[in-house]
């Protein structure tokens, strides 16, 4: 055996697998977490949402990986998945030109015969005791907008079960999240915005974190934790103390949205904790 699984969580932001956006992969030679990202738009394909669908294709894609397979063509394989779903649907020319419609989402992998981890967008993970996190900068900039403009609100009297029930700080960050997809796999116009992510068109495969695997415990997780820990015992208990005390998501944890009236979080999460068997790479 070349890993044994000794955690794994999923669950979905609204309690409903059916339509949970995080996956969970694992076969003899990889592992990963994927978190298709929430859309954009209102856009959905098949009855399903562009982050549902993307997280199946990614999947997909994994499921076709030879075992000794390099990063490069694993993101390759992977993408090209998404884009061929592009067109068979007839829809490549119209995610080339409207990228916040795209089947997006980023992965945590773990590849065994490389002993790698491999992080494309903003996934993290832990190998031994050292944590990994990809944090985009737009992110922050956009999350911090988002609490400057709620925290006010607040200031002005508005409830915060009003806001949970109508978050108009989501609302009022929309237009950023949807130009921030032109910076989305940009490789043409690189700035200090651009981020990666599998939406079917090509990676700039020096934006994917790549780490050497030094501990027998790796532990993968996507952002719907705020941070992870060795277990998913401490790592839920943070995540909760965050739901209890900043349901808004703009204090203790900023994010881009916050945990609406009949959710249990603010976004899908998954966390999966790996023990490697280093015997087998000899």
């Amino acid at each position: 055996m070349n890993f044994s699984v000794l955690e794994k969580f999923i669950l979905g932001k609204k309690n409903d697998v059916h339509i949970c956006e995080d996956a969970i992969f694992t076969n003899d030679n990889f592992a990963a977490v994927i978190d298709g990202a929430t859309s954009k738009s209102s856009i959905q394909i098949e009855g399903k949402s562009t982050g549902k669908l993307a997280s199946e294709l990614i999947c997909e894609g994994l499921s076709l990986l030879p075992k000794s397979i390099q990063m490069k063509d694993a993101v390759n394989i992977i993408s090209n998945q998404i884009y061929q779903f592009y067109q068979k649907s007839n829809l490549d020319v119209h995610m080339r030109e409207n990228p916040q419609d795209r089947l997006t989402g980023c992965a945590a992998i773990y590849s065994h015969f490389r002993n790698e981890v491999w992080v494309i967008g903003d996934c993290q993970c832990i190998i031994g005791k050292t944590r990994y996190y990809n944090k985009k900068i737009i992110d922050t900039i956009i999350a911090n907008t988002r609490s400057l403009f709620l925290e006010a609100e607040l200031l002005k009297g508005t409830t915060v079960s009003s806001l949970l029930t109508k978050d108009i700080g989501r609302e009022y960050i929309l237009p950023l999240l949807k130009s921030q997809t032109k910076f989305q796999n940009s490789l043409g116009e690189l700035s200090e915005y651009s981020y990666t992510v599998f939406d079917g068109f090509d990676i700039d495969i020096n934006d994917i974190k790549v780490i050497k695997v030094f501990d027998d415990i790796v532990i993968l997780a996507t952002d719907g934790y705020p941070k992870i820990f060795r277990t998913l015992k401490a790592s839920e208990s943070y995540l909760k103390n965050i739901i209890s005390n900043d349901p808004l998501c703009i204090k203790l944890f900023k994010s881009t949205k916050g945990i609406y009236v009949g959710n249990i979080s603010y976004d899908d999460r998954s966390y999966l904790k790996l023990k490697i068997n280093f015997k087998s790479l000899y």
